[in-house]
């Protein structure tokens, strides 16, 4: 029988598991995420007269009714919707306002491991996106 502070544990991460596969099956669990992409990572990956202006600290933020805004270096930047699709995958519209929106649909599968989004492009004609949402995993917090 495991002792106190072990089944406290093993409940913490019974019940962690459990909300995170019921996020995935739900779309992706609102929540603010943070990304940082340095220069030397878009090398290759953005026009290089956008490489300044996608470096930096990138905050998304997702509500629960899809809706989500964009912050880099600390200014809102991009707001859109992020509709949830069958198979982890999720569908941005053309549709986004802001001085950073693409304006043009895409698709992007995801999960959720811990308290990181992980995004792989299917479909994205948007460099500056794809760089940002796929250099790295997004980690959830404040």
């Amino acid at each position: 029988m495991p002792t106190l502070p072990h089944a406290l544990l093993l409940l913490s991460a019974a019940a962690f598991m459990t909300s995170s596969a019921a996020a995935q099956a739900g779309g992706i669990p609102a929540g603010t995420y943070r990304t940082t992409v340095t220069k030397a990572e878009l090398k290759g990956r953005v026009p290089p007269a956008e490489v300044d202006s996608v470096a930096g600290p990138w905050v998304v933020t997702f509500d629960a009714a899809g809706h989500m805004t964009v912050q880099w270096n600390g200014r809102q930047v991009v707001a859109g919707t992020a509709q949830s699709k069958p198979g982890h995958r999720v569908y941005f519209d053309a549709k986004d306002t802001g001085p950073y929106a693409c304006h043009m649909p895409a698709t992007y599968r995801y999960s959720v491991r811990g308290t990181r989004l992980v995004l792989s492009k299917v479909s994205d004609k948007c460099a500056g996106r794809a760089a940002v949402l796929t250099t790295h995993p997004l980690a959830r917090g404040s």
